[in-house]
């Protein structure tokens, strides 16, 4: 099962992480969801950003540095997609999101 956690700072989308393998449609539909967010970010906006993946897939953790609303734009999007996702195959997909508290700064 595919788990993405979208982490959300003053109800701004700021980061996910997607871990583990999932069926192979699945597994394409996030990748291209969340792989194209991160470039898009990097090259359309001048967002500060910080990912670490694994080339072989199953890992991807993504941060954004500083709030930018065209970033944000972005992420909302590929949350929207990641919803669709979960909604065609909700037995191999497990996305939550949470806000992170001033006191997890």
């Amino acid at each position: 099962m595919i788990r993405i956690s979208v982490e959300r700072h003053n109800h701004y989308i700021c980061g996910f992480k997607v871990t583990e393998h999932g069926k192979n449609e699945v597994c394409a539909a996030v990748s291209l969801f969340t792989i194209n967010t991160v470039n898009s970010i990097e090259t359309l906006t001048d967002s500060r950003c910080a990912y670490d993946y694994d080339p072989d897939g199953g890992f991807l953790e993504f941060n954004l540095l500083e709030y930018n609303e065209h970033a944000n734009l972005l992420l909302n999007a590929m949350l929207l997609g990641l919803r669709d996702v979960e909604r065609n195959y909700g037995n191999e997909i497990f996305l939550e999101e949470f806000e992170r508290s001033l006191n997890d700064d």
